[in-house]
């Protein structure tokens, strides 16, 4: 908006004087939209970025065409508690509107938190996040038998686990105002279901990402897989140019290496944990031979959504799975 203002000196002994020096013309640029822990304009766009967990909002004070919307719930727990050997927690689900439209007003916002890891009790699944009609859903969390969580990323089998990880229970793409809605999540993988197993299984599963199911990649070392923890999903990269946006205009850094939503490796028989997938998923815990001797699941990053690794001793515990994000993004 543009306003005229008057300039005045008040001159003299007493400062009684008036001395008009005209007037000025003072443009005031007021953005169209406030709310977020987070706002950064960089490269032609306005970010509103919502990093802690719980309630938030939005506010847009004139109407919003073609907003791009990136939500990630809660990681879920990797497992843990009351017996041994333990899936990874799986990612929690994401969901993007390529445009989004808004009028003038105040929408809610809630970014999930990250799962507890298992230790004193199971391991649980993370937090929704959710924003104006959309819904990721929190990762599952791991267990030690068949049945891990399901999540927007289903948690991984422990080594009593059969050929069954979690589901995903992300709900499927759509289409928004002007714009498609695309959902992501994987199912978590199997365990080997000991004392029935095969060789070429790993011992865990690890939890789903948003790019792929858990246990898609292993270890594939000697001796054979039963040995190592199932690997969690690797998430995706697809709004790393976004980070990259956002940190170089003062915001956050955001994101590991550009991805987020990995799932949780699976902990270990006897050598190395399951990695944690690409996205901030934390690593299975190791299986305690040398050198592997942490067995204590690793914790998701925040603000990824990443599964927490499972732990192979229910006393040092799964990882805690990492906080959802919510990312709001609209051109200026």
């Amino acid at each position: 908006t543009e306003t005229d203002v008057l300039v005045a000196r008040a001159t003299g002994a007493d400062a009684s004087q008036v001395t008009d020096l005209g007037s000025i013309n003072i443009i005031v640029h007021q953005y169209k939209t406030s709310g977020g822990n987070y706002i950064v304009t960089s490269g032609g766009y306005r970010y509103h970025i919502y990093t802690s967990t719980g309630n938030g909002s939005f506010i847009a004070r004139d109407t919003i065409t073609g907003a791009g919307v990136l939500m990630i719930a809660g990681g879920g727990g990797g497992g843990g508690y009351d017996h041994y050997y333990y899936g990874g927690g799986g990612a929690g689900g994401a969901v993007y509107d390529s445009s989004r439209d808004f009028s003038a007003g105040t929408y809610a916002t809630v970014v999930g938190t990250g799962g507890d890891g298992g230790v004193s009790t199971l391991a649980t699944t993370g937090g929704d996040s959710t924003f104006n009609g959309l819904t990721a859903k929190g990762g599952g969390y791991g267990r030690n038998d068949n049945s891990p969580g399901a999540g927007g990323c289903g948690g991984g089998a422990g080594l009593y686990g059969g050929n069954t990880g979690g589901a995903s229970n992300q709900s499927s793409s759509g289409t928004s105002s002007s714009g498609t809605i695309t959902a992501y999540g994987n199912a978590g993988g199997a365990g080997c279901n000991y004392p029935n197993y095969q060789n070429e299984i790993n011992s865990t599963g690890g939890g789903g990402g948003i790019g792929e199911a858990g246990n898609t990649d292993a270890h594939g070392e000697t001796p054979n897989p039963f040995y190592w923890g199932g690997y969690g999903g690797d998430g995706l990269d697809t709004w790393s140019s976004w980070f990259t946006a956002i940190s170089s205009g003062g915001g956050p850094s955001l994101g590991d290496n550009g991805f987020i939503g990995g799932g949780g490796g699976g902990a270990a028989w006897s050598l190395e944990g399951g990695h944690g997938g690409d996205g901030g998923g934390g690593d299975g815990g190791n299986g305690s031979d040398a050198p592997y001797t942490t067995t204590k699941g690793g914790d998701g990053t925040a603000n990824t959504g990443g599964g927490g690794g499972g732990a192979k001793f229910h006393s040092t515990g799964g990882g805690a799975g990492g906080s959802g994000l919510i990312i709001i993004r609209y051109a200026i």
